[in-house]
C-alpha cells in the first residue's frame, strides 16, 4: 500500500494513528531512501529545462531575420529547428523517467 493511501486510510480512522507509526514511519524512511538514490541519477537543471522545453508554446520565429538568410528563406526549416530542440527536450525527459523507474521497480521488489 503506497504511503499516501495509507494515511488516506488513517484519517477515517485517527484513533488508530497511534498503533500506525512505526509502520508508516519506517515506509516514509524506505521512500526517503528511494527518492535519494532516484536523485543520484537526475540532474535537477537538466529536469527543469527540459520540462520547460516541451511546455513552451511555438514562438513568433524571425523568418525575415537575416541571421537566419543561411536558411533560404525558408520558414519550414526555422520551424524545424524549433520542433528538433523541443523533441530533444522530450527525449531528456524520457531519459530521466527511464534510468529512475527501473530502480523504482526493482526496490519495490526486492525492499532492503
Amino acid at each position: 500500500m503506497s504511503l499516501h493511501r495509507a494515511q488516506a486510510v488513517l484519517a477515517h480512522f485517527p484513533w488508530l494513528e497511534e498503533w500506525a507509526k512505526p509502520s508508516l514511519t519506517a515506509k516514509m524512511r524506505y521512500l526517503e531512501t528511494l527518492r535519494a538514490q532516484a536523485a543520484r541519477f537526475v540532474d535537477g537543471e537538466v529536469l527543469v529545462v527540459a520540462a520547460a522545453a516541451t511546455a513552451l508554446p511555438m514562438p513568433e520565429l524571425p523568418h525575415a531575420d537575416p541571421a537566419f538568410a543561411v536558411l533560404g528563406g525558408n520558414s519550414r526549416a526555422l520551424v524545424g529547428l524549433w520542433r528538433r530542440w523541443q523533441s530533444a527536450g522530450r527525449a531528456a525527459l524520457g531519459r530521466v523517467g527511464d534510468a529512475y523507474i527501473p530502480l523504482v521497480r526493482d526496490r519495490a521488489r526486492h525492499p532492503q
